[in-house]
This record gives structure tokens, sequence and C-alpha cells, in this order.
């Protein structure tokens, strides 16, 4: 049959629009071509708490509904945190990523928790492609980062997007410098050295790289942060630093960051953006035609039943570690006196002064301090397990290790003592003026004055530090190096102010490791805490 003039015309225009769409950016036309990316960061391990891995994958499968093209990556530190983690030396951690379907991590200083023997076996279990440009391994025994690319590229239909890892360099200091030694000797070089330009020159390298692979957009997953004091090595001195960057997923600093532009070496747009931490916001990039956008993704309720039926699985595992035994004591700590009565938020005593000094130990610093309130069971004489320790302290806070001046210090240790009363105890047998901010204490010795108002005068007196085994006088002027829980030092919680400063700040593993660390070193010899040593003098 023969094909009308109108027809003719109709089918060509039709052709023409349909060439139009094909030769077109594949992203371009329809919303179901969109390129969507999910991100976390920070998750410590959290598996179940806010969204959770099963809110995760769940919302996963709702955007695929929507385009085919979804990846799932993830900005660090999430091996460690809490017992799920630490009980498995981040090996269960690794099996909900694998089971979540991850696609492509870096590595954050967390992940170097249990050394580099075991981050080397839980890199060589996961499924996810771990990337990072700037760790290499300089020791004799298995290279941990073998099976790590410093970039990799992911084609999404007819665009290709390329992926980097960053590492950081304060990865050193912001863990245990003792898991990146063998034999007394480093054996990690993170790239960064004081300028940061070796950093920036690993990062342009690995951009320029997957460029000339044909890489159109270039995603950095950086576990970087954005604390200013953390320059160079923070996201955003990067970003300044270097150029073909599109975007930036960052970790490290717990950041809430929904999207924001930061200028890069050239002038040009950046997107930088990072979801806190612990699952409770979901990030969501977006690549189409229309740009580049990142949302976080908050209140989502529904969770995938498999997803949530395999870490119920592993949390019921959890009961045996809990169990293993970690160490002995001598001696029963106890959070309160001999009648019962609970000290530990109004006085000093023995558990209070092992937590502080265990911190001390940690961080290798001149004292050590923890709020009261984190310090929530005793521990018995006898076997000490895994269990017993994360009921000591139940709320995974990190150490914290700064410099601060004597005044700071004097300052802080006022406002902490503002509540206490002459008496411990009440007429009808309970504590009296109990305050979470109660600082226990390492490494001083002070007497707290009640018959002055806190509003009107300083009622710590004779604050005593201990150097080289002997106490002297606290100097106001001198840079003491100080231990706590992030509880206290970055967050100004029970009605403390912030302790540290943000620029001196270091950071160590959760406090149930610390704790447990000490525990081995005192080898079940817990007499120097049968009584408290009169650090704090109530009068």
């Amino acid at each position: 049959m023969r094909k009308s003039l109108k027809q003719i015309l109709l089918g060509s225009f039709l052709s023409l629009v349909i060439s139009s769409q094909i030769n077109a950016d594949p992203i371009s036309y329809r919303s179901k071509f969109d390129i969507i990316i999910l991100y976390t960061n920070d998750v410590h391990c959290f598996v179940d708490n806010n969204i959770g891995y099963a809110g995760l994958v769940a919302y996963k499968k709702d955007m695929l509904k929507e385009t085919p093209y979804v990846s799932l990556v993830d900005c660090g530190d999430h091996l460690q945190g809490n017992i799920t983690g630490s009980a498995s030396k981040g090996a269960y951690i690794v099996d909900i990523m694998n089971k979540a379907k991850y696609e492509f991590a870096t590595i954050g200083n967390h992940e170097f928790d249990y050394g580099l023997p075991e981050l080397t076996k839980r890199l060589k279990s996961s499924k996810t492609k771990y990337l990072n440009c700037n760790a290499v391994y300089t020791g004799k025994y298995e290279d941990p980062f073998a099976t790590t690319a410093s970039y990799t590229i992911r084609p999404y239909g007819l665009n290709k997007v390329g992926f980097i890892g960053i590492v950081t360099p304060r990865s050193i200091s912001s863990s245990t410098p003792a898991y990146f030694q063998e034999n007394g000797q480093y054996v990690v070089n993170l790239k960064g050295k004081s300028n940061g330009q070796e950093l920036f020159d690993a990062v342009q390298e690995t951009v320029n790289a997957c460029k000339k692979d044909g890489a159109k957009y270039i995603v950095a997953l950086s576990h970087l942060g954005t604390n200013l004091s953390h320059a160079p090595f923070n996201s955003k001195t990067l970003i300044a630093n270097t150029t073909g960057i599109d975007v930036v997923l960052d970790g490290h600093s717990h950041s809430t960051i929904p999207g924001e532009k930061v200028y890069n070496k050239e002038g040009k747009p950046v997107l930088l953006t990072s979801t806190g931490t612990a699952l409770e916001k979901i990030g969501k990039l977006t690549i189409n035609a229309s740009g580049i956008k990142s949302e976080l993704i908050t209140g989502y309720e529904k969770k995938d039943p498999q997803m949530k039926a395999f870490i119920d699985n592993i949390k019921n595992n959890l009961g045996e570690n809990l169990n293993k035994v970690i160490g002995t004591s001598n001696q029963t700590l106890s959070i309160n006196d001999e009648n019962g009565v609970r000290l530990v938020r109004n006085r000093e005593c023995n558990i209070g002064n092992w937590v502080a000094d265990a911190m001390a130990f940690e961080a290798q610093t001149e004292i050590g301090m923890c709020n009261g309130g984190g310090i929530r069971a005793n521990l018995k004489e006898g076997k000490i397990t895994f269990g017993d320790i994360y009921a000591l302290h139940t709320f995974n806070n990190t150490l914290i290790k700064a410099k601060i001046t004597g005044q700071q210090l004097l300052n802080i240790l006022e406002n902490s003592y503002r509540f206490v009363s002459k008496e411990s105890v009440g007429p009808d047998g309970s504590a009296l003026n109990e305050n979470g901010g109660f600082l226990q204490i390492s490494g001083l010795k002070l007497t707290i004055d009640t018959s002055v108002n806190p509003k009107e005068g300083n009622r710590v007196k004779n604050v005593m530090t201990l150097v080289n085994g002997q106490y002297e006088p606290l100097d106001l002027q001198k840079t003491y190096a100080v231990a706590a829980p992030d509880y206290l030092a970055t967050k100004g919680k029970n009605g403390n102010n912030r302790i540290f400063e943000e620029d001196i700040l270091e950071e160590y593993g959760i406090l149930p490791e610390a704790f447990v660390h000490y525990c081995k070193y005192l080898n079940g010899n817990f007499s120097k805490y049968n009584k408290t040593e009169d650090r704090i003098t109530v009068k």
C-alpha cells in the first residue's frame, strides 16, 4: 500500500524525534535513566539503629524501581564502633555489607583498629571493592591494600562514573599508632606529609588517570572530614588544591552536609556532602541531564525483611562473644559505696579511678577524665568478659586526646563539681546532688570546698598534677595532655562546656576497647583499686 504524504511526513517526524533521543545523553530524556548513588559514612557498626542496614537495603530497592542505575557506596569507619564490630574484629560488618551489596568503599581510620593482619582478612573477604589512592604498605608481610584499587570506573548505560578512594593521612594519630607498625617500625605510608602536597598529588594523579580511562564524572569517596583543624588533610582543602573532581562524598568528621559547593583549584564548583553518622541518614546523589544534586534521606521507616533477619541472626550469635573472658581481677570495682548507694556521680570511687586511668593509659596522656554518668556498672572480682566491659560503658563513645592549658582544666573542674554537696548521702539513704557530669579523674588530686557558692567563687582548691610519679601544683599557664570521651570532649554534654578545641583533637578507638587493653595490661592485678586514693577530697 502506498503511503499518503501525511503519513510519510508523520513517520519522518517521529523518526527524527526518536533519533534525537537516542543520540542525546542517555540520562537526559527520561528520569528512569537517572544515575543514583546511595552513600553512607561513619556507620560505626550501628547496624540496626536509626534507618539501619535493613532500611538502607529497602530504600535501595525502592530506587531500583525508578532506575536501573543505582549503586551503594561507603566512605569509611564501618568496621568499628560497638560490640557487633569488636567481637568479630569487623567480620560481621563485612558480612552485612556483602549482603547489602555495597559496590565501593574507602578505608576509614578506624578500619585499622584491629591491626593490619585483621584488616587484610576483612578486605580479602569483602565483596565490596575498596578504593584507596594514597595508602601504601611498606612492610614485610602480606599487603593489606593488595585487593584495593586507586580508582574504578562504573558504566551506567553509555555514561561512565569514576570512583576514587582517599584515606585520611591523620589515621595514624586518629586510631592507635601501634596498629600501623610491625616490630616497632611504621609500615603504612598515607601520603600526606605536613603540607598536604603529597596527598594532593596522589589524588590528582588518580583523577587524571580516571579521566583518561573515559570517566565522564569523578566521584571521590573521601575519609577526610571537614574540621578546619585537620587541614591540610580535610575535604575542603583537598578540593581547593585539585581539579577534575565533580563530587566529594565525605566521612570522618561526622558532619551532616546535604550539599555544599566548594571551589576547586580552577575556581569550578565541586559538590561536597556527608551523612553524619550511625545511619541516621542515607545520602542520595543523583546525576542526570539537569546536573548533579545530593540530598539526605531521613525518617525512612521501611525495613527489608531478609536483611533484618540476617542482622537478627548475627545479634543472636553475639551472646557467645560477650561471654569470652578477656582477663581477671582480684578486686571488685564498684559504682556504689559499701551500702549499695550509687556514688559515681558525686564522689570519687574505685571504678571511676580505673576508668580514668584506662583512658590515660590508652591515649598516653598525663590526665584522664570521664563523666560519672558514663560509668554504668560494676566490674566484679574474678573473670572479666567482653559483656562486663560493654555493660560498664554502653555508649560506645570514642576516646579523645588533646592538650589544654592549666587554666582551661581548672575551668572544666569548676564546672563539673558545681553541684557537689558536703554530704554524699541524704537522710533517706540516697545519693545527694548526683550529676552525670561529675568527673572521675586520673593524674590529678584536688579539694572541693562546698562552703563556696559556685556562682560567687572558686570551690576547686589545691589542684595537683601527677608528674613523673610525684604530685605538683597545677600550673595555669602550662599545657597538659588530657584524655576524655568524645561525649564530653566535642559535644559538651552533661552541662559541661566542650573540653577540647577542635584544632587540637586526636581520636582513638571506642572506650570499651581501651578498657579491654587496660584490663589485659593489668594482668589480673587490680589491687591498686582496693580503695580510693583521695584524688577528690570534699569538705
